[in-house]
Order: structure tokens, then C-alpha cells, then sequence
């Protein structure tokens, strides 16, 4: 039999894929109304969304207000690109010490990510892709779904950091040419230290420094 979704799970992805990947929605609260009418459910599906969500810390129920999206901390973003670091460093290693760097799918990827070059949303979301490659090539599911739980900060984090003034995207760009190339050279310092150059670089781009 097909694998039919629940109301919930509609509900739950959702609001991970369209209302917490927005720049614009931290600091204010999700209308439980208008995304049951979005996704076609009633509002206790919903209900039953925001309480996985806030599981996860990416809303907080208020008493007789709702759900609450709070805004993502310098210190918070400081510990996801810690968490990343970790886990692409040791991917990196263990794929080009396996032979199964993604060598022609991250260059697919970064080419896709290229022609969504004029939405914010649509780039980080291609940019997440593009290391999503790296983090399943190293066959590790637990690091899989260590870093999927990172997606919607990763988006988050990628969109402010692009519209911020001054931020270019060629920039971004070329720091994942570098981290293709290194992987192709089969050559893990190497690819370590542009994995740290990119996510460095990203990290001055979201402070504005």
C-alpha cells in the first residue's frame, strides 16, 4: 500500500520547508490558522507540528499566544558552524580515504547552485544540497541525520548571511570550487582547510566582520 502522509508530517514539513527557511519570520508568531489552510488540515495537526518543532528548539509555545520563532543567537550560529566543521572535516577524510568523494555530483550540485544565483532561499537551499553530498558519501547514517537536524539553521543561517550588504555570491561560489578541487586532488588537508576557509568566510558574512 502507498505510504500516505499524516497530517501532521504535512503539517511538520511545511513549516520546516516554507516558513522556517524565511529570514523574515525569527521574532514573530506562526498563524496556526493560515498553515492549516496552506497545508489542507485542521489546526490540531498543526498543533501537533509546532510540538515536534519545539522539541527541536526551532519554536517556543507561548501560553494563550502560540508558537513563537525565536531569533537564531550569534552563540547559536557560532555552535552550528562547530558542529559542521566537525562532521564535514571527518567526511571529507573518510570519502577520499574510501575512494567515494562525490567528486562529479558536488560539481553537478555547484553547477545547479550557479543558476539559482537570484534567490536567496533557492541558492542556500542549493548550497545545502551541495554539502548534504559530502556528509552521505562518507556512508556514516548517524552523521546523516546529525546534520539533517541542522537543515533549517543551515538555510537560515545561509540566507541571512547572503542578504547581508556587501555579501557576494561569487564569493560563495568559489569556496566551494576550491572544496570540489580539493576533494578531486584526493587530498584531505587540503580539503579540511577550505572546508574551514568556507565555513570562516560565511561566519564574517552573518556578522557583517
Amino acid at each position: 500500500m502507498p505510504n500516505v502522509q499524516s497530517g501532521r508530517d504535512r503539517a511538520y514539513e511545511y513549516l520546516r520547508a516554507e516558513l522556517l527557511s524565511d529570514p523574515e519570520l525569527p521574532g514573530t508568531f506562526i498563524n496556526e490558522q493560515d498553515v492549516a489552510e496552506a497545508v489542507g488540515v485542521s489546526r490540531t495537526p498543526v498543533r501537533e507540528a509546532l510540538l515536534m518543532l519545539s522539541a527541536q528548539h526551532l519554536v517556543q509555545l507561548v501560553p494563550h499566544r502560540g508558537a513563537f520563532v525565536p531569533t537564531l543567537t550569534g552563540a547559536q550560529a557560532s555552535q552550528v558552524f562547530a558542529v559542521r566543521e566537525m562532521i564535514e572535516h571527518w567526511c571529507a577524510r573518510e570519502a577520499i580515504a574510501s575512494g567515494r568523494a562525490p567528486v562529479a555530483q558536488m560539481r553537478a550540485a555547484l553547477d545547479v547552485q550557479r543558476r539559482r544565483s537570484g534567490d536567496a532561499k533557492a541558492f542556500i537551499e542549493a548550497d545545502r544540497d551541495f554539502h548534504a553530498l559530502l556528509i552521505s558519501s562518507a556512508g556514516n547514517t548517524v552523521l546523516e541525520d546529525m546534520y539533517e537536524g541542522l537543515r533549517v539553521r543551515h538555510v537560515l543561517i545561509g540566507v541571512t548571511a547572503v542578504r547581508r550588504p556587501g555579501a557576494r555570491i561569487e564569493d560563495v561560489l568559489d569556496e566551494h570550487q576550491a572544496i570540489v578541487d580539493a576533494l578531486a586532488a584526493a587530498d584531505p588537508g587540503r580539503a579540511e582547510a577550505v572546508i574551514t576557509a568556507h565555513l570562516d568566510a560565511t561566519r564574517r558574512r552573518l556578522v557583517g566582520s
